[in-house]
Protein backbone atom coordinates (compact mmCIF):
# COMPACT_ATOMS: atom_id res chain seq x y z
CA UNK A 1 0.00 0.00 0.00
CA UNK A 2 2.78 2.45 0.85
CA UNK A 3 4.33 1.81 -2.57
CA UNK A 4 1.17 3.09 -4.28
CA UNK A 5 1.15 6.18 -2.08
CA UNK A 6 4.78 6.81 -2.97
CA UNK A 7 3.96 6.49 -6.67
CA UNK A 8 1.05 8.90 -6.27
CA UNK A 9 3.28 11.43 -4.52
CA UNK A 10 5.81 11.02 -7.31
CA UNK A 11 3.12 11.60 -9.94
CA UNK A 12 1.90 14.72 -8.18
CA UNK A 13 5.45 16.06 -8.14
CA UNK A 14 5.76 15.43 -11.84
CA UNK A 15 2.46 17.20 -12.45
CA UNK A 16 3.77 20.26 -10.67
CA UNK A 17 6.84 20.25 -12.89
CA UNK A 18 4.82 21.11 -16.03
CA UNK A 19 3.52 17.69 -16.86
CA UNK A 20 -0.11 16.71 -17.11
CA UNK A 21 -1.31 13.43 -15.70
CA UNK A 22 -4.52 11.78 -16.84
CA UNK A 23 -6.56 8.91 -15.41
CA UNK A 24 -4.90 6.38 -17.71
CA UNK A 25 -1.49 7.15 -16.22
CA UNK A 26 -0.26 8.75 -19.42
CA UNK A 27 1.87 11.86 -19.25
CA UNK A 28 1.70 14.78 -21.64
CA UNK A 29 4.35 17.45 -21.59
CA UNK A 30 3.00 20.93 -22.04
CA UNK A 31 4.91 22.56 -24.89
CA UNK A 32 5.98 26.09 -24.14
CA UNK A 33 7.74 28.80 -26.06
CA UNK A 34 10.21 30.68 -23.90
CA UNK A 35 10.08 34.32 -24.97
CA UNK A 36 12.46 35.43 -22.21
CA UNK A 37 13.77 33.78 -19.07
CA UNK A 38 10.69 34.95 -17.17
CA UNK A 39 8.07 34.94 -19.92
CA UNK A 40 6.77 31.77 -21.48
CA UNK A 41 3.62 30.96 -23.41
CA UNK A 42 1.91 27.67 -24.14
CA UNK A 43 2.35 26.88 -27.82
CA UNK A 44 -1.23 25.61 -28.11
CA UNK A 45 -2.48 29.04 -26.99
CA UNK A 46 -0.65 30.99 -29.71
CA UNK A 47 -3.02 32.19 -32.47
CA UNK A 48 -0.42 33.99 -34.56
CA UNK A 49 2.84 35.90 -34.49
CA UNK A 50 3.37 39.24 -36.19
CA UNK A 51 6.77 40.71 -37.04
CA UNK A 52 7.75 44.35 -36.71
CA UNK A 53 11.40 44.85 -37.68
CA UNK A 54 13.37 43.26 -34.79
CA UNK A 55 10.33 42.70 -32.58
CA UNK A 56 7.64 40.06 -32.74
CA UNK A 57 4.20 40.31 -31.19
CA UNK A 58 2.70 37.01 -30.07
CA UNK A 59 -1.11 36.96 -30.04
CA UNK A 60 -2.68 34.33 -27.78
CA UNK A 61 -6.14 32.91 -27.04
CA UNK A 62 -6.23 34.83 -23.77
CA UNK A 63 -6.28 38.14 -25.67
CA UNK A 64 -2.90 39.06 -24.24
CA UNK A 65 -0.17 40.25 -26.55
CA UNK A 66 3.42 39.41 -25.74
CA UNK A 67 6.12 41.51 -27.34
CA UNK A 68 9.42 39.75 -27.91
CA UNK A 69 12.75 41.17 -29.00
CA UNK A 70 13.36 37.94 -30.90
CA UNK A 71 12.92 38.07 -34.66
CA UNK A 72 10.10 36.16 -36.29
CA UNK A 73 12.62 33.97 -38.12
CA UNK A 74 14.16 32.75 -34.85
CA UNK A 75 10.73 32.11 -33.33
CA UNK A 76 9.68 30.27 -36.49
CA UNK A 77 12.64 27.92 -36.04
CA UNK A 78 11.45 27.12 -32.50
CA UNK A 79 7.84 26.38 -33.50
CA UNK A 80 6.41 23.12 -34.78
CA UNK A 81 6.26 23.38 -38.58
CA UNK A 82 3.27 21.02 -38.71
CA UNK A 83 1.05 23.45 -36.79
CA UNK A 84 2.53 26.85 -37.60
CA UNK A 85 2.46 28.25 -41.11
CA UNK A 86 4.29 31.33 -42.31
CA UNK A 87 1.75 32.96 -44.62
CA UNK A 88 3.77 36.05 -45.53
CA UNK A 89 6.87 37.95 -44.53
CA UNK A 90 5.32 39.26 -41.31
CA UNK A 91 2.82 36.63 -40.11
CA UNK A 92 2.99 33.06 -38.77
CA UNK A 93 -0.38 31.45 -38.07
CA UNK A 94 -1.29 28.45 -35.93
CA UNK A 95 -3.24 26.24 -38.36
CA UNK A 96 -5.54 25.07 -35.54
CA UNK A 97 -7.19 28.51 -35.55
CA UNK A 98 -7.78 28.76 -39.32
CA UNK A 99 -11.53 28.91 -39.93
CA UNK A 100 -11.60 29.64 -43.65
CA UNK A 101 -9.33 30.53 -46.54
CA UNK A 102 -9.71 31.86 -50.06
CA UNK A 103 -6.88 31.02 -52.40
CA UNK A 104 -8.44 33.12 -55.16
CA UNK A 105 -8.30 36.25 -52.98
CA UNK A 106 -5.20 35.15 -51.03
CA UNK A 107 -6.98 35.57 -47.67
CA UNK A 108 -7.02 33.51 -44.48
CA UNK A 109 -9.70 33.96 -41.81
CA UNK A 110 -9.08 32.88 -38.23
CA UNK A 111 -11.78 31.58 -35.90
CA UNK A 112 -12.01 34.98 -34.18
CA UNK A 113 -12.74 36.72 -37.52
CA UNK A 114 -9.31 38.25 -38.15
CA UNK A 115 -8.35 38.32 -41.84
CA UNK A 116 -4.79 38.00 -43.12
CA UNK A 117 -3.26 38.31 -46.57
CA UNK A 118 -1.51 35.27 -47.97
CA UNK A 119 1.52 35.96 -50.16
CA UNK A 120 1.52 34.50 -53.66
CA UNK A 121 4.63 32.46 -52.90
CA UNK A 122 3.07 30.95 -49.79
CA UNK A 123 -0.25 30.23 -51.53
CA UNK A 124 0.98 27.00 -53.14
CA UNK A 125 2.90 25.92 -50.03
CA UNK A 126 -0.21 26.41 -47.90
CA UNK A 127 -2.27 24.32 -50.32
CA UNK A 128 0.27 21.52 -49.96
CA UNK A 129 0.27 21.78 -46.17
CA UNK A 130 -3.52 21.75 -45.98
CA UNK A 131 -3.56 19.04 -48.68
CA UNK A 132 -5.81 21.01 -51.04
CA UNK A 133 -5.18 20.77 -54.77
Amino acid sequence: MSRKITQLAYLKTLYKSKNLYDANHIFYTMKTLYVTKKVQVLIDNIRYLQADINYTTIFTCQKENIISTTTIKRLNDKLDSDNFIRINKKIIINRVFIRNYSFDNNKIILDNGEIFSLSRRKNRALRDILEIH
